[in-house]
């Protein structure tokens, strides 16, 4: 089934693929899955019982949100620019219809380490995005579990090498994933205004994180509020925005200030990644006002004339000689929300409000 954005509010997206079948579930570490949790409550397996976290912590497993694969398109109202002034639509179906193209997130290397130069990306049926924000546990292993405080302070490199520790398949958050929550997010719903259309999160007046697993009880569902001092789950995704600001791999802005896009021997520098095209906006960020024609992009910033209650209503950046974060902090207020992605980042960084996310 092929959707715009305009066309969102006709449709009921419980029952329309792949929004039906996006769910929490239990990963092995090998990426074999354990079982599916309760839809509308994830304390429960799908069969009711109740799901001893102890043990899922000590066999090593991990709480993700399995995403089915679908195709896409970007339509220009004015086919000589794609941008808001002049009009675009996204489009999404689950089969690939004719003028579709299998999106991006959905080419995924798992016989190999996620920085493994080698390997060589496949399409799969499934990418599992983070449940809960990286936990660091005493192994070294980043993990995606509820009751934990996230991990911060760490970089880039050490993040992926924390994910790649569960082993081969695994990484952090990656671009392609990321655009492809925000692409059903923005489908589904059909406002940009994230925050307002589902959940202010937790960026409001707060002094710290908070720890993972505030969603628990909302299942599969969507959760948001308007205080801004609880956790939001866009379909069991928590913390999509708020609580802490992730890194974002597979994405690097070169010195020449091309954008470079990878799936695949994840690193610092792009190297290997596909180039997707020079950015003429460069070296700045702001409320993002419009975004990169390349569909390949997706909501990447390329003009700074956006507020908090226009355009795409949250903040972005692109420089040269960069790695990105997304999401949002525990009080960012309204800087953030899905489409949050400032790209300005040198490979040593590290933050306390910067935290990583585990995905399959």
């Amino acid at each position: 089934m092929a959707l715009n954005l305009t066309s969102t509010r006709n449709f009921n997206p419980d029952n329309v693929m792949p929004w039906s079948g996006i769910k929490r579930c239990i990963l092995n570490p090998d990426g074999s899955k354990a079982g599916y949790l309760d839809a509308n409550d994830s304390n429960k397996w799908a069969d009711g019982t109740t799901v001893n976290w102890t043990t899922v912590e000590n066999n090593l497993q991990n709480v993700l949100v399995e995403i089915p694969k679908f195709y896409y398109k970007k339509v220009g109202f004015n086919e000589s620019t794609t941008d808001f002034d002049n009009g675009h639509a996204w489009y999404i179906s689950d089969s690939p219809t004719d003028g579709y193209e299998l999106h991006p997130a959905f080419m995924r290397c798992r016989d190999k380490l996620c920085d493994d130069l080698t390997g060589v990306a496949t399409e799969v049926d499934y990418r599992y995005a983070p449940a809960f924000l990286g936990w660091k546990d005493g192994s070294g292993k980043l993990r995606s579990l509820p009751f934990k405080t996230p991990t911060v302070s760490i970089t880039i490199g050490n993040s992926r090498i924390a994910s790649k520790a569960n082993g081969n398949g695994w990484g952090i958050m990656d671009f392609n994933l990321l655009f492809a929550i925000q692409l059903l997010y923005s489908v589904e719903y059909g406002n940009y205004d994230s925050q307002t259309a589902l959940g202010r999160g937790y960026v409001d007046g707060n002094s710290s994180s908070t720890a993972t697993g505030g969603t628990l009880s909302s299942g599969n569902k969507s959760y948001g509020e308007t205080t801004g001092k609880k956790q939001m789950s866009y379909r069991g995704i928590e913390d999509l925005w708020g609580n802490c600001r992730y890194w974002v791999d597979g994405f690097f802005c070169n010195s020449s200030s091309h954008m470079v896009i990878g799936s695949k021997g994840f690193n610092d520098a792009g190297n290997g990644y596909s180039d997707k095209g020079i950015s003429s906006f460069i070296n700045n960020g702001g409320y993002i006002g419009n975004i990169q024609s390349n569909k390949d992009c997706g909501f990447v910033i390329s003009a700074s004339n956006g507020s908090t209650t226009t355009k795409l209503y949250d903040y972005g950046g692109l420089y040269a000689s960069s790695l990105p974060i997304a999401g949002t902090n525990w009080n960012n207020a309204s800087d953030g929300g899905a489409f949050y992605f400032y790209c300005s980042y040198g490979a040593s960084y590290a933050s306390s409000n910067i935290s990583a996310s585990l995905c399959f």
